[in-house]
């Protein structure tokens, strides 16, 4: 199987390969030669820019600061000159591969490449015999093969529970309990003038409540139904899947929010009518 067939297979998000090639020697810096490697249209996708139709280079961010051009500008070499078509995100201090840095990349189909790269999340061991499956058995070398981190830096395992547990949203559910639980409160509270007009008018403290914990359920569920709505597309729209806990804690949100809006009714007195007439504003 080539390098480039392991993109799409399960767990495996990207797949490229890269060999090294020829430097060139640009216009600007005639006594320097500038690495550069031909590498497949995977493995472009996988720096995260797309492949071009058209030929020319693509470079790191870092070289192309240093040198002060863009995508689209035309370098000249000494093979001719060729248009810059991508430039990808590269940092000299992330731990990434630094050969990229100061290289220019051509796509090419190199069919023995010399390296094979592949994005996989999550990072699993069990997928190594795939990678294997890329080697060429005859190759010279190709017993000593050996499989590394593209940035060591990043470690080759994920501590899944230390990142859910520190993750920025951990607070996002019980803020979400506790605001619909004050919404449900203060909406009441602040109808305290008609609580105690309507217990004046000799309804009862039970019904009044009754009718304040219906009420706030029907805008508190509208607005659970409509919180649930916008996760499940912003979900979609970034690929991760909400799971039956948002429900869970917008249905308890729902709850808490009918719990609060029975406070008042049952502390308010109809003695608050005349008081509360005169000092509404």
């Amino acid at each position: 199987m080539s390098c480039e067939k392991l993109d799409g297979l399960p767990g495996i998000e990207a797949s490229g390969s890269l060999l090294r090639a020829d430097p060139y020697r640009v216009a600007a810096l005639p006594g320097t030669e500038i690495p550069a490697y031909e590498v497949s249209a995977g493995f472009v996708d996988l720096l995260g820019v797309h492949p071009m139709p058209d030929s020319g280079f693509y470079l790191a961010s870092t070289l192309a600061n240093r040198w002060e051009i863009k995508a689209g500008a035309v370098l000249q070499t000494d093979l001719g000159e060729a248009p810059v078509l991508q430039v990808f995100n590269q940092s000299e201090e992330d731990g990434r591969d630094p050969r990229l840095n100061n290289a220019l990349l051509t796509i090419g189909a190199p069919e023995r490449a010399s390296e094979c790269w592949v994005d996989i999340w999550p990072y699993t061991t069990s997928l190594d015999h795939l990678l294997f499956s890329a080697l060429i058995s005859d190759e010279a070398g190709a017993e000593s093969a050996q499989i590394v981190a593209a940035n060591p830096t990043a470690g080759e395992s994920a501590d899944f529970h230390e990142q859910f547990s520190n993750r920025i949203t951990i607070h996002s559910y019980p803020a979400i309990v506790v605001l619909f639980g004050i919404l449900g409160f203060a909406g009441m509270l602040r109808r305290r003038l008609e609580i105690a007009s309507n217990l004046h008018s000799g309804a009862g403290r039970g019904a009044v409540t009754a009718t304040a914990v219906v009420e706030t359920i029907l805008w508190a569920t509208v607005g659970a139904v409509l919180s649930a709505s916008i996760s499940v597309w912003v979900g979609q729209a970034v690929g991760v899947s909400v799971g039956a806990s948002t429900f869970l804690v917008l249905a308890v949100a729902v709850g808490i929010a009918a719990l609060g809006a029975s406070v008042p009714p049952l502390w308010i007195g109809e003695e608050r009518l005349f008081r509360d007439f005169k000092n509404r504003t």
